[in-house]
C-alpha cells in the first residue's frame, strides 16, 4: 500500500503542538487516501507535501508553535485582529466565486428596491414637514348635515376670520387656469387665488420680492402676484429683475412682487403663480361652497379648544342663516393629518412590506447556501479547531464573510436603489404625491441601508456561522470529508429555511395575484365607446371675458359647429366636465311632489354629449338643441339617481327643485323646477369607482357655463384633428387657449398609473420571490441527494426502481411545499384583509387569486425537484456503495 512521505510527517511531528498533532496527521492520511484512489500515488504526494508547507508556513508567519485557524492572528503589539480576518475573509470569498456572485447580487436586488421604497416612505410619511411649526397649521371644512367635510362658502369664510380667537393667520383660496400674457406670448398656467395671509400660514418668505401685505386682497388692490422659483426659472429664465415687471393675467395687469425660494414645496405643488382672492359682488353668498381654507393656530392653542370656539361660531351661522346654514358645522384637521391619502399611505406602506419579505426571503436563501457551503468547509473549520482556534474565533470569521458580502451588496444596493427611485419618479404621476414630498437617495435612506446591510449579513450569516461554532472535532477527525454527513440539526436548519422561503413567496403570490386581478378589472372599465377615438380639450374661459350669458352661449355654439365641420370628426360636444374627472358641481335638491330633499352631481353639457360619449339612453329622450333658454328647464338623470329617488316609480315627468346656478358669479339663483325628460346610464365620473354617483345633466343653453371642454369623436386617429382643431378656434379668437389635448383613453390611463405602477413592482417583488423558492427547494434537494448517495445506491442494489429513487425525493419536496404553502396560505388569508383599500372588484380573500398563486408556487417547487430526483435515480449502485 502507498504511505505518505515520512519526511512530511516528520515534519509536522516536530512543528505541531502534542494536542494537535495526532488528529491532524490522521486526517491527512485518510485525504491522502482518497487522492491515491482518485488520482494516484504522485499527485497524492505532491498533495501531501503541500498541505505540510502550507501548515509550516502559517506557524512561521505567527512565530507560534501552531498555525492560524481560520484567519485567528494572535494579536501581536499594535496588530489590528479586524483587519487580518478581514483579509481572510477576502480571501475564502475569492475562493468560492459563484457563491460570492450570487450572494452580492441577491442582497444588491433586496436592498436596493427596499431602499428605494423607503425612500418614498420616509418623503412622504415619516419626514417632518418644510414648514414653521407644521403642528400648528390646520385646514378647516365646513360639515354639512350628515357629511363630514365640504368646501366653504365666502360669507361664511369672512365670518370665521373676524370671530375666531384661536387663529394667528386664517387663509382661503381656489385653484384656478389663467391665461397669462407676457414676453409676447400667449400662455396657459396653473395658479391659485389666495387671501393675503396665505403664505404667512405656511411660514414661507420670498427669496426674492415679497409675499402679499395685509389688504392686498381686496378689490382694486389685487393686482400683484408671486410666483413659484421654478416657474421663475422655466418661464423667465430667473431674470433677477422680475420683481416689479408687469403680465397679463387674464387680460388684467398684474406686477409680480415676490419669487418663492427653491426647492420649497410649492415648486413641487400643481400651482405656478399665487394671486390674491379679492371677493366680487357676485361671490359674496352663503349657499355657494368653492373655497378652502387653512389656518395656524395660535401658540398654546390646542385643537380641542379651537373646535371649540369654531363649533361656537358655526351654531351662530346656522341660527341667524337657517335657509343656507340649517345643521352645519365645522370641522378641523390637522395637517399632517390630511396630506397623505389613505390609498397612498397603504401603498407604501403594502410595498415596503413586499420589499421587507423579499429582502427576507433573500437572506433565508443565502442562508441555505451558506449552510451547504459551511459543510464543504466542515474539513478546514475541523483542522483550524484541531490547531487550536476558539469557538468564539470562528463564529466571528464566518459572521466577518457574511457581514463584507452584505456590505458589497449594500453597496450595489443604493446605486441601484437610487435608480429604481428615480425610474418610480418618472413613472408616477405628478399630483399622486403631496407637494410636501422630497423623494431623496440621502443620508436618511444611506443610513437605513448600512442598517440593513449588516443587518442582512448578520441574519443569514448566523446560521452557518452557528454550525460552523459547534463542530464535532474528535468525530470530524476521524471521518472523511467526502464521506461525512451533516449533522440532523443541521438538515433540519435547512428544511426549516426552504418552509419559510415558501411561505414568505405565497404570501408575495397571494398579493401579487390579488393585484393582477385588481389591475385587469380595472383596465377592464368601460369608460367610453371606443377610447382611443374620443380627444378632449380645455376650453379656458375667464369669468371677466363675457359681460352677459348670452355672449357664452353664442360663442360656445359657434365653437361647436366650427369643430363639428372639421374633417375626421364624427361627433363633438361641450361639457362642463370631462369623464373620470369628478361632477363639475355638487347640488342640494328637493322634490316638488314629494318635499324629499337629497344631492347629486350638476353638468352642463350640449345636447350631442351622450351620443359623442357613446352613453346609452335607458328611457325617456336625451336634450336637444329645443331645450334652450326661454323653454321649459329640463334634465336628464342617471340611472343611479333614478334608482335612489325612483326606485318604484317612473321618474319621467317628474319635478325636481335645483337652484338656478348663476353663469360667471359664485352664487346660486332661485330653486327652479326641473323636469326630467330622461334617464341615462351611469357615467364614470368619480374615477373609476363601481358605484356609480347620482348626477343629472342639463343643457349648457339653459345653465351656460364659462369653462367647458371639447369632446371629439375622430373616424381615425385622433391626433391627426390636432392642428386643425387649434386652427379653428384660433380663427374664431386668436387669444382663446386650447389646453390639455388628450384622448379618454388617456385621461384613463393617468386615473389607473398608480395601481399599474404598484400591479407591476410588487408583481416583479413576486417573480424574484418564486425564482428564490425555486433555487432554494433545488439546493436543499440537490444537497440532500448528494448526502444520501451512499442510501440511494443500496436501496438501487436492492432493487429499487427509478420511479421510487425519484419519489422519495419529491416526497420530500412535496412534505416542505405543502407545510410551507399552509403557513404562506393561512398567513395570505390574514394579511390580504390589509390590501382591501387597494383592490378594485376583488375580495381580499379571493379564491381564485389565492388559489392561482399557490398552484404556482407548488409547480414551481415540485419542477425544481425533479431535476436533482432524476438525478438521484440515475446514480450508478456501484459507484454509489464506493462513496464509504
Amino acid at each position: 500500500m502507498t504511505r505518505p512521505p515520512r519526511a512530511a510527517a516528520w515534519l509536522l511531528e516536530r512543528v505541531l503542538p502534542r494536542g494537535a498533532r495526532d488528529a491532524a496527521i490522521g486526517d491527512l492520511n485518510e485525504e491522502f487516501a482518497a487522492v491515491v484512489r482518485d488520482a494516484g500515488s504522485a499527485p497524492a504526494r505532491r498533495w501531501y507535501w503541500i498541505q505540510t508547507f502550507s501548515l509550516i508556513r502559517a506557524f512561521a508567519a505567527e512565530g507560534r508553535r501552531r498555525p492560524a485557524a481560520l484567519g485567528e492572528i494572535s494579536a501581536r503589539p499594535g496588530g489590528d485582529t479586524m483587519t487580518q480576518d478581514l483579509r481572510y475573509a477576502l480571501r475564502a470569498l475569492r475562493r468560492s466565486p459563484a457563491f460570492t456572485l450570487i450572494a452580492i447580487s441577491v442582497l444588491a436586488i433586496g436592498i436596493g428596491a427596499t431602499s428605494a421604497i423607503f425612500s418614498f416612505v420616509d418623503g412622504v410619511l415619516l419626514r417632518p414637514l418644510p414648514y414653521r411649526e407644521p403642528d400648528r397649521i390646520v385646514f378647516l371644512w365646513e360639515r354639512p348635515p350628515g357629511g363630514s367635510r365640504n368646501v366653504i362658502s365666502t360669507l361664511n369664510y369672512l365670518d370665521w376670520q373676524q370671530q375666531n380667537q384661536v387663529f394667528e393667520s386664517i387663509s382661503a383660496g381656489t385653484s384656478a387656469s389663467m391665461t397669462m400674457a407676457a414676453n409676447g406670448e400667449v400662455s396657459q398656467v396653473r395658479a391659485s387665488r389666495v387671501s393675503a395671509g396665505y403664505f404667512r400660514v405656511y411660514g414661507v418668505a420670498t427669496t426674492l420680492g415679497r409675499a402679499f401685505s395685509p389688504g392686498e386682497d381686496q378689490p382694486g388692490k389685487n393686482n400683484v402676484v408671486v410666483l413659484s422659483y421654478r416657474f421663475w426659472q422655466q418661464r423667465f429664465g430667473g431674470d433677477p429683475g422680475i420683481v416689479g415687471r408687469t403680465i397679463a393675467l387674464d387680460r388684467e395687469p398684474c406686477v409680480v412682487i415676490g419669487v418663492l425660494p427653491a426647492g420649497s414645496p410649492f415648486d413641487r405643488g400643481s400651482s405656478q403663480l399665487w394671486r390674491p382672492l379679492a371677493f366680487g359682488p357676485g361671490e359674496l353668498t352663503r349657499d355657494y361652497h368653492w373655497l378652502r381654507a387653512i389656518a395656524r393656530l395660535k401658540p398654546g392653542i390646542t385643537l380641542e379648544a379651537a373646535r371649540a370656539n369654531m363649533d361656537a361660531i358655526a351654531a351662530r351661522i346656522s341660527r341667524d342663516y337657517p335657509a343656507s346654514n340649517k345643521d352645519w358645522g365645522i370641522t378641523i384637521d390637522r395637517l399632517p393629518d390630511v396630506l397623505v391619502d389613505p390609498t397612498l399611505r397603504r401603498s407604501l406602506e403594502v410595498l415596503l412590506a413586499g420589499v421587507g419579505l423579499l429582502l427576507v426571503l433573500g437572506c433565508t436563501n443565502l442562508a441555505n447556501l451558506a449552510l451547504a457551503r459551511g459543510t464543504a468547509r466542515e474539513r478546514e473549520v475541523v483542522v483550524c479547531a484541531a490547531l487550536g482556534a476558539s469557538r468564539g474565533r470562528i463564529v466571528r470569521q464566518f459572521l466577518t464573510e457574511s457581514v463584507l458580502l452584505s456590505a458589497a451588496g449594500g453597496a450595489l444596493g443604493l446605486a441601484s436603489g437610487y435608480m429604481m427611485m428615480r425610474g418610480l419618479q418618472l413613472l408616477l404621476p405628478s399630483y399622486y404625491l403631496p407637494r410636501e414630498a422630497v423623494i431623496a437617495m440621502d443620508w436618511r435612506a444611506f443610513a437605513f441601508a448600512a442598517g440593513l446591510a449588516i443587518g442582512t449579513g448578520l441574519l443569514f450569516g448566523l446560521a452557518p456561522a452557528f454550525h460552523a461554532g459547534r463542530v464535532d472535532l474528535a468525530g470530524s477527525m476521524r471521518a472523511s470529508s467526502r464521506t461525512a454527513t451533516a449533522d440532523r440539526s443541521r438538515r433540519r436548519l435547512r428544511d426549516i429555511l426552504v418552509i419559510a422561503e415558501i411561505a414568505v413567496s405565497c404570501l408575495l403570490l397571494a398579493g401579487a395575484t390579488l393585484l393582477v386581478r385588481s389591475f385587469l378589472q380595472m383596465r377592464g372599465v368601460d369608460v367610453a365607446r371606443d377610447p382611443d377615438r374620443l380627444l378632449t380639450a380645455g376650453l379656458l374661459t375667464p369669468d371677466s371675458r363675457f359681460s352677459h350669458p348670452d355672449q357664452a352661449r353664442a360663442f360656445f355654439r359657434t365653437v361647436l359647429e366650427r369643430v363639428q365641420g372639421i374633417p375626421g370628426v364624427t361627433a363633438a360636444a361641450l361639457t362642463a366636465g370631462l369623464p373620470l374627472e369628478g361632477w363639475p358641481d355638487g347640488m342640494p335638491l328637493r322634490f316638488a311632489e314629494s318635499n324629499v330633499r337629497g344631492g347629486a352631481g350638476f353638468k352642463s353639457i350640449s345636447p350631442s354629449y351622450f351620443n359623442t360619449l357613446g352613453l346609452p339612453l335607458l328611457r325617456g329622450r336625451g336634450l336637444t338643441d329645443q331645450d334652450r333658454k326661454g323653454t321649459t328647464p329640463v334634465i336628464v338623470v342617471n340611472d343611479a339617481f333614478a334608482k335612489r329617488y325612483f326606485e318604484n316609480q317612473d321618474p319621467l315627468g317628474k319635478h325636481v327643485l335645483i337652484q338656478e346656478i348663476v353663469p360667471g358669479q359664485r352664487r346660486l339663483g332661485p330653486e327652479i323646477p326641473w323636469q326630467i325628460v330622461g334617464v341615462v346610464a351611469n357615467e364614470r365620473t368619480n374615477g373609476l369607482s363601481p358605484q356609480g354617483s347620482r348626477g343629472v345633466y342639463s343643457s349648457i343653453e339653459q345653465t351656460p357655463m364659462y369653462g367647458l371642454s371639447l369632446l371629439l369623436r375622430a373616424s381615425g386617429d385622433p391626433s391627426f384633428l390636432v392642428a386643425p382643431l387649434k386652427a379653428a378656434i384660433h380663427e374664431i379668437d386668436p387669444e382663446q387657449p386650447v389646453t390639455d389635448i388628450r384622448t379618454v383613453a388617456a385621461i384613463k390611463d393617468e386615473f389607473v398609473a398608480p395601481d399599474r405602477l404598484r400591479t407591476w413592482l410588487f408583481g416583479v417583488f413576486s417573480a424574484i420571490a418564486l425564482l428564490l423558492a425555486a433555487v432554494g427547494i433545488y439546493g436543499v434537494m440537490s444537497y440532500s441527494v448528494a448526502q444520501r448517495t451512499h442510501e440511494i445506491g443500496v436501496r438501487a442494489a436492492l432493487g429499487a426502481s427509478r420511479g421510487r429513487i425519484v419519489g422519495l425525493v419529491i416526497r420530500h419536496a412535496a412534505l416542505l411545499t405543502g407545510v410551507g404553502l399552509a403557513i404562506g396560505m393561512a398567513a395570505a388569508i390574514a394579511a390580504t384583509r390589509w390590501m382591501a383599500a387597494l383592490l378594485f372588484g376583488v375580495q381580499p380573500r379571493d379564491p381564485v387569486s389565492l388559489g392561482a398563486a399557490a398552484l404556482l408556487l407548488a409547480t414551481v417547487s415540485l419542477v425544481a425537484a425533479y431535476v436533482p430526483a432524476r438525478r438521484a435515480a440515475r446514480i450508478d449502485p456501484i459507484h454509489a456503495l464506493r462513496v464509504d
